[in-house]
């Protein structure tokens, strides 16, 4: 492996890091009880936020198709899938959807 390539396994890495850690300072946000501390986890939750968008910097620096990809990114929206569901089918109430169970590659693990 060259050390491009092992840089982007870095970066990659750091960015789905980063991207856990919003999501948890998120979650602590909607329990923070004073001003104060809600403030706190804001300014940190937007430095981590920071981070994702200096992280793909990086990245499409590296990756030039990855650079593609982004610069691209949106196209599900043209594929029709959106204007074939029926109002019926989209959630919109306050009740949370349960999440879709499927196979990716970050859930399977060798035993």
């Amino acid at each position: 492996m060259d050390g491009k390539t092992s840089d982007l396994i870095l970066l990659r890495d750091i960015l789905a890091r980063e991207i856990s850690t919003i999501n948890n300072y998120q979650s602590l946000l909607f329990q923070a009880n004073t001003a104060e501390v809600a403030t706190f986890i804001s300014h940190i939750l937007e430095e981590e936020k920071e981070h994702v968008a200096e992280a793909i910097e990086l990245i499409k620096e590296l990756d030039p198709n990855q650079a593609a990809l982004l610069t691209k990114g949106g196209h599900w929206k043209n594929e029709g899938l959106i204007s074939a569901l029926t109002k019926d089918q989209v959630n919109t109430s306050s009740e949370r959807l349960e999440p879709l169970q499927a196979w990716t590659v970050g859930n399977v693990s060798s035993t």
